[in-house]
């Protein structure tokens, strides 16, 4: 889990978020006035789908490997142009990827898009960090995450399985 790890880390129980996360979750949490726990509940679900489909869905795979390398970037939007990213990056699996995530964790969808846009930066900072060559050693790494998860949480297994075929 060379990706995930850097935001997520594996626990007796499934995942929890790391330390390095906790500013994230507070940064969010200010913005949204969202309980800490809520928004690392949807992380915690969001990260590994948002992975998961990026893995499944090469054209996503380019988009956010194109997204990791400009180098005028911005890492803070106003919050209707981050949800606007996150959508656009990840295209017409959005909506479902934010769907599967409010139904695991309970929350609205209209919380879970926020967090999710809002969170985006971070996930590109973090394939960033990878340093991968091309859109296709990117989607190669996330599949070898995804195959870690999987075998770890057989409901994630399941949960990856729907979402591979929601389209809005």
């Amino acid at each position: 889990m060379q990706f995930i790890s850097r935001m997520l880390q594996k626990t007796s129980s499934g995942y929890t978020i790391t330390q390095g996360m906790a500013e994230t979750i507070y940064s969010i949490n200010y913005v949204l006035g969202l309980k800490e726990e809520n928004v690392s509940r949807i992380l915690v679900a969001g990260i590994p789908m948002m992975t998961a489909v990026a893995a499944d869905d090469p054209q996503i795979a380019e988009r956010l490997f194109s997204e990791s390398k400009k180098k005028d970037r911005s890492k803070t939007k106003k919050l209707q142009y981050a949800v606007k990213d996150y959508f656009t990056l990840f295209g017409d699996r959005g909506l479902p990827l934010t769907k599967t995530v409010a139904a695991q964790t309970g929350d609205q969808v209209g919380d879970v898009n926020n967090v999710m846009g809002l969170f985006l930066p971070i996930f590109v900072d973090a394939i960033e960090e990878e340093h991968p060559r091309d859109e296709e050693e990117l989607a190669q790494l996330f599949r070898e995450d995804m195959e870690e998860v999987k075998s770890d949480s057989p409901v994630f297994a399941d949960t990856v399985m729907k979402i591979r075929y929601l389209v809005t």
